[in-house]
């Protein structure tokens, strides 16, 4: 058994839909069973994504807005198992009241009541792939809910908890954590392996990997998790076992920094760096290893370089 999760700006070109089939063909060679949670095509401007649809809605209640936020999920399911139809891969897709997840009523960010996935069971085994949009479960009212932003990746998480699987493989553009983001700021300091609490650090300085909701879910049920980009064999691990490196997560503007950091010793190298070169702070506050700083932005960058 093995869960794939795959991001929707992946997912939107077709020439990498024809890639993950036939990659997916060669693990069901090898008898492997396919969960592939998906999120809505695109992002943003994309028709279906889900920034798009949430637009414009203000005069709906919560509820109604579920309604609409979701679609794209179903939609990108929909037409990826009608591909993988097509390549001749046993493949079936459940509806929200079919997955197996059972929220309370407080739409737009279901908090999760239960976990009940034996029809998927069921599809699983009668099935090589069972393609499950991401992001979505059952209220109490029996109606569609979201489990609240960017928590496609929960869907796969709940799955491989569930089914117990070894690993939970999260498909992104970026081909693991690293220590900047690189979708603002180049960056080669990828991070081999992460905790689940360095991981929750990292969100708390800013990092949009993944949605805290999800995070807190691995490590409540000490699922091992490995990020990575398409096409690309190792990426990140997110386990209990931390990281080997000093400095976590670098997060800059203009006018301050967020420092995600192990251990005092390096704080006291980097402070004494900043006191060498006279940067001037105008505040500077330490909680659970991430340090804030306002001020010389630009030179604490400099003097942070040396320690990625």
């Amino acid at each position: 058994m093995e869960v794939y999760k795959y991001g929707g700006n992946i997912l939107k070109e077709e020439g990498n839909r024809k890639k993950i089939y036939s990659f997916f063909k060669d693990r069901i060679k090898k008898g492997h069973k396919i969960f592939m949670v998906v999120s809505a095509f695109g992002r943003e401007k994309d028709c279906f994504s889900t920034d798009n649809l949430a637009k414009n809605l203000e005069l709906l209640d919560n509820c109604d807005k579920d309604k609409i936020v979701t679609f794209g999920e179903v939609y990108s399911s929909l037409i990826i198992k009608n591909e993988m139809l097509r390549v001749d891969i046993k493949v079936s897709s459940p509806s929200y009241d079919e997955i197996g997840i059972m929220c309370d009523n407080n739409y737009q960010d279901g908090n999760i009541l239960g976990v009940d996935m034996s029809y998927l069971k069921e599809l699983i085994d009668n099935n090589d792939v069972v393609i499950v949009p991401g992001f979505i479960a059952e209220s109490m009212e029996g109606k569609i809910i979201s489990l609240g932003r960017n928590t496609s990746d929960l869907t796969a998480l709940i799955i491989g908890d569930y089914f117990k699987v070894d690993k939970v493989n999260i498909i992104k553009e970026v081909d693991g954590v690293y220590k900047k983001d690189p979708k603002l700021e180049k960056c080669d300091k990828k991070i081999n392996r992460l905790s689940y609490d360095e991981m929750i650090s990292l969100i708390k300085a800013g990092s949009k990997m993944f949605s805290l909701k999800s995070i807190q879910y691995a490590k409540d049920k000490g699922i091992v998790m490995e990020v990575k980009g398409f096409n690309k064999e190792k990426g990140t691990i997110i386990s209990a076992e931390e990281s080997e490196e000093r400095i976590l997560f670098v997060n800059q503007n203009d006018e301050s920094v967020k420092v995600v950091f192990k251990g005092m010793e390096v704080f006291n190298d980097i402070f004494r760096d900043m006191v060498s070169e006279k940067i001037k702070l105008e505040e500077l506050v330490i909680c659970n290893n991430i340090i804030y700083m306002n001020g010389d932005s630009n030179a604490s960058k400099k003097i942070l370089e040396k320690y990625l």
